[in-house]
């Protein structure tokens, strides 16, 4: 049982495939690989019965081939994760989900600074409250890891301090300990 979570994979030359059982990918930011992205489970089947789990990703800039008959998803449950293709021209990748925002988007609409490497989600960003709560999803987390976010990518959204309030106490009471 293998878990991908919270990274980010950058300039990657050369295909992203994981040909494994029961595996889980969420929560992460792979960007600028012109290869294909392939989740299969081991030899080709859904890793007999195991879940393999792809959610909350930011696949940006990868190639878009069909990954072969099965497509880039054979055997495995893959949704709500934003896509872009290689040459950021809007064109819809070849990934099929029916919650995940596939194509239409450059880099810059998506991350602070993707060319010197902030990958966090800009003010904005089409991922931002585009995913779906992981906690929901059956099988994905078993450790109580996961903070609930509708996020995609590796970088939580955090709100600024601007937009946080404190009140006073209603009512305070102060004592004295006597030496």
């Amino acid at each position: 049982d293998w878990t991908f979570r919270n990274n980010v994979f950058i300039n990657s030359r050369i295909q992203m495939n994981i040909y494994a059982p029961g595996f889980k990918f969420y929560n992460n930011t792979v960007y600028n690989t012109p290869g294909i992205i392939g989740f299969r489970g081991a030899t080709g089947t859904s890793g007999n019965g195991v879940p393999i789990l792809v959610y909350n990703n930011i696949f940006c800039r990868v190639g878009d081939s069909t990954q072969g008959s099965g497509g880039p998803y054979s055997g495995a449950t893959a949704d709500y994760n934003l896509i872009t293709n290689w040459n950021d021209d809007g064109r819809k990748p070849f990934y099929s989900e029916a919650n995940g925002i596939n194509g239409g988007y450059t880099p810059q609409q998506i991350f602070v600074d993707p060319a010197n490497g902030d990958f966090t989600l800009k003010t904005g960003s089409p991922a931002i409250g585009s995913g779906v709560d992981l906690a929901t999803i059956p099988g994905l987390i078993t450790d109580g890891s996961v903070i609930s976010t509708k996020n995609m990518g590796a970088y939580a959204v955090i709100a600024p301090a601007s937009s946080l309030s404190l009140s006073a106490p209603s009512k305070a009471r102060v004592s004295s300990v006597a030496p």
